[in-house]
């Protein structure tokens, strides 16, 4: 993912400024790697435990990962369900 900043003014950045910006992006950078690792985990733990696998967001709603289990993708927040 690539962040565009853009000021809102045209007066010089100060340096407090900059490293608030900084660190902001380093904790999303963290963070980013954080989810890919819990991803993958979540994703061997119920395929080695209950067969099940872990597909995309659903297009429906979109709040949550896809569960492949029996031949369909199933939401778990919105129901939706589509065969395979």
């Amino acid at each position: 993912m690539t962040l565009y900043y853009t000021e809102a003014s045209s007066e010089p950045e100060s340096d407090r400024e900059r490293e608030d910006r900084e660190a902001l992006r380093e904790q999303l950078e963290s963070v980013q790697v954080r989810l890919e690792q819990l991803e993958r985990t979540l994703s061997a733990v119920a395929n080695e435990t209950a067969g099940i696998r872990i597909a995309g967001p659903c297009t429906r709603c979109e709040r949550s990962l896809l569960i492949v289990r029996d031949n369909s993708f199933t939401c778990p927040t919105c129901q939706y369900r589509r065969s395979l």
